[in-house]
């Protein structure tokens, strides 16, 4: 976690949103069922499955959380730490916030504390800015 800068993380993660489920990786059941990770495929939820190894991919099907940008996800694009930050696993956030598009608390709470330690690190560039104590509109 802390082999690179804070700096590097945002720079690769800038204009990113969500993670790569359904777009860079996949699960599929022993029914055959194609979900976007392992923890839509562990959920069972049809809503979620998008394609079957028999029939192949439902693109149609893909949820809309796993395509949408920063524009679905308000409270994070408010967060001082979005530009680090996926805005959540969508399928941990479902179980958690009953929405695809919300993180769990916790979940904001342990990127603050990541990017807080990190940026103590000595390699790393990152200036201090006000910005950065600012609270997380989702912790409240």
């Amino acid at each position: 976690m802390f082999e690179k800068s804070l700096d590097e993380v945002k720079r690769e993660r800038k204009h990113f949103w969500g993670c790569g489920a359904g777009s860079g990786r996949i699960a599929v059941t022993g029914e055959g069922k194609i979900y976007p990770c392992s923890r839509f495929a562990g959920s069972n939820d049809d809503r979620y499955v998008i394609g079957h190894i028999e029939e192949g991919f439902y693109k149609s099907k893909l949820p809309e959380a796993l395509k949408a940008g920063a524009w679905a996800r308000p409270k994070c694009v408010k967060c001082p730490f979005s530009d680090i930050c996926s805005g959540g696993c969508p399928a941990v956030n479902l179980e958690a916030t009953g929405s695809l598009y919300e993180p769990p608390k916790a979940y904001c709470a342990e990127v603050r504390a990541w990017a807080k330690a990190i940026s103590k690190l000595p390699e790393t560039t990152l200036p201090k800015t006000e910005e950065q104590e600012k609270p997380c509109p989702v912790e409240g």
